[in-house]
């Protein structure tokens, strides 16, 4: 969803600093993988019920018989910081139930290593992801929120996650596309690698690479990455 169908830079001249250390799993498993965008449809909306259609049934099958009304709350703009990606109306008490997408999210060490642990992750150690997130270019978050008839937050649950390091004008580098596995398969993942890449490229950052596991590669081609474009390949120091 690149505005104006805009590609991705072409001349695949990948990061001159790949410097950043890999993530901490089986990493001579992982293939870099870099966004150079060729004919690559972006006509794709990832909002609402389209993509997370089931995305509340657990909710819906604990109110019993209840009436539900899934709201579908789509963004007019590419640029808002925050997107309600769905909304669920609980008739009687005037709750609600949000999943939330915010980029430039302030997400505490804490709370990214609780939903590591979820994902199956090894444990990093606090000061480390702490040190990661404050050294992040760019962090973005979907939370799943509960609020009360006046509108306020009662309870909210980080669910997805997505963070990049980047020189700020060439490269960027995405690390550690999370999702919550009880949340997986609901377009999620997808939402917020598009998102991420939107936003990079509005600051006309070129070059746009990760690194993936084998199973992985596959999502992320469809989402316009390739691996070793142009013979170009990703290489990691090991004593």
């Amino acid at each position: 969803m690149i505005p104006g169908g805009q590609n991705c830079h072409q001349s695949p001249k990948i990061a001159t600093r790949l410097l950043q250390i890999a993530p901490g799993r089986n990493v001579h498993k992982c293939k870099l993988l870099l966004h150079v965008g060729k004919g690559v449809p972006y006509g794709v909306q990832c909002f609402g019920g389209k993509i997370l259609s089931t995305l509340f049934q657990r909710d819906v099958e604990e109110r019993s018989n209840e009436d539900i009304v899934i709201e579908d709350l789509e963004a007019t703009c590419n640029d808002l910081e925050s997107i309600v990606l769905q909304e669920l109306s609980l008739p009687g008490d005037g709750c609600k139930i949000q999943i939330l997408y915010t980029r430039n999210a302030e997400v505490s060490a804490p709370v990214l290593s609780q939903l590591i642990e979820k994902v199956g992750w090894p444990k990093r150690p606090a000061k480390k992801l702490e040190t990661a997130l404050l050294g992040s270019y760019l962090v973005s978050s979907v939370v799943r929120r509960e609020l009360d008839p006046s509108g306020a937050t009662t309870k909210e649950q980080l669910i997805g996650l997505i963070r990049c390091t980047s020189d700020q004008v060439f490269n960027a580098t995405i690390w550690d596309v999370l999702v919550d596995p009880e949340y997986q398969g609901k377009g999620i993942g997808r939402f917020m690698v598009i998102k991420t890449v939107e936003a990079l490229k509005r600051e006309h950052i070129g070059n746009i690479c990760l690194f993936a596991d084998a199973e992985a590669v596959g999502f992320y081609e469809q989402l316009g990455f390739k691996c070793d474009p142009d013979g170009v390949r990703g290489m990691f120091w090991n004593q």
